[in-house]
């Protein structure tokens, strides 16, 4: 009797170590640079900048792991700034980011801390929604936008979600216009190599 009790105590300690460990969002991934022509985010037409992969383990998600495929413009680069990041489950697994804007002020500072005058969100193409910003730091303002994209539902994934989600910002240089029609450009160029599409 005294063994079963130490056994199950055993059982109960391991659990409790190992169960935080499986609900963790994801493991800290390495970010390393890739020639863009390789990235299942490939380089929007007119844009300039660097391409990275990152590999992500331990979602919590039976077992899952996911791949993050990022594009983003080189800091002190001239022209406009921008970030996009993918994040692209495997073994037909269901991703979704219920705090988009959020997740893309974690990303980068200039939603974070150099953004004012959000509006209300905006239905674009497709699953697209975006919301538009101002950029404080520059004088004039620079006008910016924010999206989130996800794309096909995971129809017999055990959790409810999308086989991708891409999340990110674009933001127009000092003094040019930025109205619905400008956005909707933009986002069109903004591609996914995905065989679910």
């Amino acid at each position: 009797m005294h063994s079963m009790n130490v056994r199950a105590w055993l059982v109960l300690f391991g659990l409790a170590f190992a169960l935080p460990l499986l609900a963790a969002d994801k493991a800290h991934a390495q970010r390393q640079s890739i020639d863009c022509a390789s990235s299942a985010l490939p380089m929007p037409a007119g844009f300039t900048g660097e391409c990275y992969s990152a590999n992500e383990r331990g979602t919590g998600n039976y077992g899952c792991s996911e791949i993050n495929y990022e594009i983003g413009a080189v800091e002190g680069q001239k022209g406009p700034r921008f970030l996009s990041r993918l994040r692209m489950a495997t073994k037909g697994c269901a991703i979704v980011d219920n705090s988009p804007l959020e997740t893309l002020k974690r990303l980068s500072a200039i939603p974070r801390t150099d953004a004012a005058n959000w509006s209300e969100q905006h239905k674009g193409d497709g699953s697209d929604v975006y919301w538009t910003f101002d950029r404080t730091s520059q004088n004039p303002n620079g006008k910016c936008f924010a999206y989130y994209r996800t794309g096909p539902p995971v129809v017999k994934s055990r959790t409810p979600g999308f086989y991708y989600t891409v999340v990110g910002f674009f933001c127009k240089a000092p003094g040019q216009p930025l109205d619905d029609g400008a956005v909707r450009s933009i986002l069109s160029s903004v591609k996914v190599n995905s065989r679910y599409d």
